[in-house]
């Protein structure tokens, strides 16, 4: 079992070099709302994140016969690149302790460990999941109708006993909107994400290609 106070140093490490990694985005002021969420909110630290994901499963599954067959695939994918990725950091925080590590490391370890989890297809995918929900919710936060179906998942996520889970969507939903468009800013995670990736595996540094964006999310747009 990974140590719990070792594995949020690590999650800690990564928020930093996200930040580091894409300080142009986090300190443009047309883009800072949106990368604080993505980089800081959906990979969080916090001590409210485990009740905050056994609420989102709770609230997908109350909802997702409503929602539409897309809104509802994308949910679920993120619940999946959400288990993923605390899979990965597990693995991560395993190969630190197997090393001898108990609270600090430096980059090199953490990267030596990365390397040698050996896990390199299951990064791609945490990478394009991440990309993919990315658009889709940034489309979907710009539906006119958005913000009504908001009001009632938050008044339901507060019935529930869900409240970070309410506030966590309501700042999501905010900080969407402060973009209209998104595609600079997934081709730019994209890309860089896949040069460090190569990187850290001894492959060739460049972006492998990216798949083609799909129509317009959902079939329940409301104009």
């Amino acid at each position: 079992m990974a140590s719990a106070h070792l594995k949020q140093t690590l999650v800690a490490h990564q928020i930093g070099r996200l930040k580091e990694t894409y300080r142009d985005f986090v300190t443009d002021e047309a883009t800072r709302t949106l990368g604080e969420f993505f980089f800081d909110r959906i990979y969080s630290t916090g001590d409210d994140k485990d009740k905050r994901d056994a609420d989102f499963k709770r609230m997908y599954e109350t909802f997702k016969d409503r929602l539409g067959e897309d809104i509802a695939g994308q949910l679920q994918k993120l619940i999946h690149v959400n288990e993923l990725t605390d899979v990965l950091d597990d693995r991560i925080v395993e190969t630190l302790e197997g090393y001898g590590v108990e609270a600090k490391f430096t980059n090199e370890q953490y990267e030596r460990a990365y390397r040698e989890c050996d896990n390199y297809e299951e990064r791609a995918e945490q990478i394009d999941l991440l990309c993919e929900a990315m658009v889709f919710f940034h489309t979907i936060a710009h539906w006119r109708s958005m913000g009504l179906a908001l009001k009632v998942i938050k008044l339901v996520a507060r019935l529930k006993g869900a409240r970070e889970l309410a506030e966590y969507l309501d700042e999501g939903y905010r900080a969407f909107r402060t973009v209209k468009d998104v595609t600079k800013f997934r081709e730019t995670v994209y890309g860089r994400e896949f040069v460090r990736l190569n990187r850290i595996y001894g492959l060739p540094q460049e972006p492998r290609p990216m798949a083609p964006r799909k129509g317009r999310a959902g079939t329940r747009r409301s104009r």
